[in-house]
């Protein structure tokens, strides 16, 4: 899983330091990060919900280098940074990507994982 420190800003937005990633929360989100608001947390995203295609309007668009390009036959694993954090992607292998290629990548905000910062417990409905 990838991990990115995050802030619950009092707008509920979520943004990374540099403000690479900044997206709002869900009415689901919301209510889960009540507590967390004006605090950091850790965002995990799966390298498998990490896209080259925008699937829907409610995505967080990021641009990146990519770092690495691994083709693994029925998929590629890319490499790259979003604020010194380095990121993987999972995706198909449909497109000819190069090593140190600027692309854009997609993030369904509502595939991300929350974790407390302190403890590292994930933090959920239960």
């Amino acid at each position: 899983m990838n991990f990115i420190d995050v802030s619950v800003n009092i707008d509920y937005k979520l943004r990374s330091k540099n403000g690479q990633l900044n997206f709002s929360l869900s009415g689901e989100q919301i209510n889960l990060l009540n507590e967390y608001s004006n605090k950091e947390i850790l965002l995990g995203v799966r390298p498998e919900d990490i896209r080259l295609e925008k699937n829907n309007n409610n995505v967080i668009e990021i641009e990146a280098l990519t770092d690495v390009v691994e083709p693994m036959g029925n998929e590629t694993y890319i490499y790259f940074e979003i604020e010194k954090d380095q990121f993987i992607a999972r995706v198909n292998p449909s497109k000819n990507l190069r090593t140190g290629e600027k692309i854009k990548l997609y993030i369904d905000p509502a595939c991300g994982y929350f974790f407390d910062k302190k403890t590292g417990k994930h933090i959920n409905y239960f």
